[in-house]
């Protein structure tokens, strides 16, 4: 079919409603298929008889599903549906295009403030940053004598009750304040002090009370752990203070005094922030902790795992972005703490180990790339795709009302293996008027690893990614023999499954499960 555009628009990780009437006709084969908006076949599936249907999809946009018999060759259009991409990206032509895209991505009309921060400057919007995620605002970057076009933009849509410009005059100067006095009925204040250190202390002061929960303690000329620690500090309501190196300054230890804060977490190993200024953080709290790793990238990781824990605490986002290049982040870590999520950092073409593998733990709702393809290309963001799928899923008794049909008696299974294949034969016996393939599962680990016994739908087996070929058993043929053989990739133990595919796991046919440590085959 050729796809000519939207005509029924839903949306797919919801319930879009019934696919198929009660009456259908299941003893035919029919597919699942589905096309893209430029009329590209992008799936298929076997219609099974089970209490959830679910597609993948890495990609958002317009999809047309239809169903198809390829017995009868008769197609049931369901319609259009939009697809909302789990996974994005946020990027303009600027650093301040960026800004822009990012505010309004994350940020509705009238909110209650607005930071604006030098775009070329870093330490003065890492403090702003966590303060502006705390009071769900957003942070606007500038050059420093004028406001660039996207910005005004943002500014005039987001009508906030308040601006604040960080830093000193030098930074964001005079003129644009006075500029900046016409996008808001409120007042436009500026938080700065006689130098970075100053400056965080007072960003802090001005916008948290005594007795916060944690308090971040960052280098004031390195970025990188900041970045993260920013938008953490917005998630949990406290500041990110700088620091040098090897002496806390006179400035942070007074407002540390001040706060009071429950814990203070020190971003980044010993040779950004020393053991010196750790132990010297002892009297102004009860607990001192610092979050490193062996890289920036480590330390993001250890920040977002510290700040939303669990084993899968499925946040609603999180952030990529280039852990070398500042910009985009400092936007982006006031909008992940507004909304709840960490801004984990990559190299450009590449996606380190230990943010996959905390990106994997957290299972974001949504993956936002900050930044364009030159920045964060798009390798990564192809990588980034398959760790937050849209999926489907129907609701239960979409498909049939009636009860379920016994699948295949199996029998005879005989497996045989050498060290690059097995192959897997059986006898089999339809139920009358039921003709239906068998799916041969090939997974990793014994099965021991695996729940046994009748399941009412394939995800009940607990099943990790596998090897699922099917066997065609012909058409009116009742009982025969099936035989295939199939690769095996990688060692260690496998699980052979084989199972009906219409009927969850051949419910009410012969069930069978066998196992062989591959490792051992010579």
């Amino acid at each position: 079919m050729a796809a000519q555009g939207p005509t029924t628009v839903g949306v797919l990780h919801e319930t879009p409603g019934l696919w198929v009437n009660a009456d259908l006709d299941l003893t035919n084969q029919w597919n699942v298929e589905l096309w893209d908006s430029s009329g590209v076949h992008y799936f298929e599936e076997p219609l099974r008889q089970r209490e959830n249907h679910e597609i993948h999809l890495s990609e958002g946009g317009y999809y047309f599903i239809a169903l198809w018999n390829w017995q009868t060759q008769e197609q049931i259009d369901i319609g259009w549906y939009d697809v909302q991409a789990p996974i994005e990206r946020l990027y303009g032509t600027s650093r301040f295009e960026t800004s822009g895209a990012i505010a309004f991505e994350s940020f509705g009309a009238s909110t209650p403030v607005v930071f604006v921060a030098n775009a070329f400057n870093f330490p003065d919007a890492l403090s702003g940053a966590a303060a502006a995620g705390a009071l769900g605002g957003p942070v606007l970057l500038t050059a420093a004598g004028s406001l660039s076009d996207a910005i005004k933009t943002q500014l005039d849509r987001l009508d906030p009750g308040k601006i604040v410009v960080l830093g000193g005059a030098s930074v964001v100067n005079d003129a644009v304040m006075t500029e900046l006095a016409g996008y808001t009925a409120g007042t436009v204040e500026r938080y700065a002090g006689a130098s970075r250190f100053e400056t965080s202390a007072a960003i802090s002061e001005k916008t948290f009370a005594t007795g916060v929960p944690v308090a971040y303690l960052a280098n004031g000329f390195n970025f990188p752990d900041a970045l993260s620690g920013a938008a953490a500090a917005g998630t949990l309501g406290g500041p990110v203070l700088l620091t040098s190196a090897d002496a806390l300054p006179e400035a942070v230890k007074a407002e540390l005094t001040r706060l009071s804060p429950s814990k203070i977490i020190v971003l980044g190993g010993t040779s950004v922030v020393s053991e010196a200024v750790e132990d010297s953080l002892n009297p102004f709290s009860g607990t001192v902790e610092r979050l490193a790793g062996t890289s920036r990238f480590e330390t993001s990781a250890a920040i977002s795992a510290a700040t939303f824990p669990g084993d899968s605490p499925n946040v609603p986002i999180a952030y990529v972005a280039n852990a070398f290049n500042f910009p985009d982040a400092l936007s982006g870590a006031a909008a992940a703490g507004s909304l709840g999520g960490p801004v984990l950092l990559s190299a450009p073409g590449a996606l380190s180990p230990a943010v996959k593998a905390e990106l994997e733990r957290l299972n974001p709702a949504r993956i936002v790339v900050l930044g364009g393809p030159d920045v964060v290309n798009n390798s990564v963001k192809n990588e980034l795709g398959v760790l937050a799928e849209t999926v489907v899923e129907r609701a239960a008794g979409d498909y049939v009302t009636a009860d379920p049909v016994a699948g295949p008696a199996i029998s005879n299974v005989v497996i045989t293996s050498n060290s690059i294949s097995v192959t897997v034969s059986f006898d089999y016996t339809h139920p009358d008027d039921w003709y239906t393939p068998a799916y041969v599962g090939i997974y990793p680990g014994s099965p021991t690893d695996y729940p046994y016994g009748d399941k009412a739908t394939l995800g009940d087996w607990g099943l990790r990614d596998g090897f699922r070929p099917w066997l065609l058993m012909p058409d009116d043929v009742r009982t025969g023999h099936a035989s295939q053989s199939f690769p095996i990739y990688g060692d260690g133990p496998l699980t052979v499954m084989i199972f009906g595919t219409q009927i969850c796991e051949c419910a009410g046919g012969t069930e069978f499960m066998a196992g062989r440590d591959f490792a051992a085959v010579p």
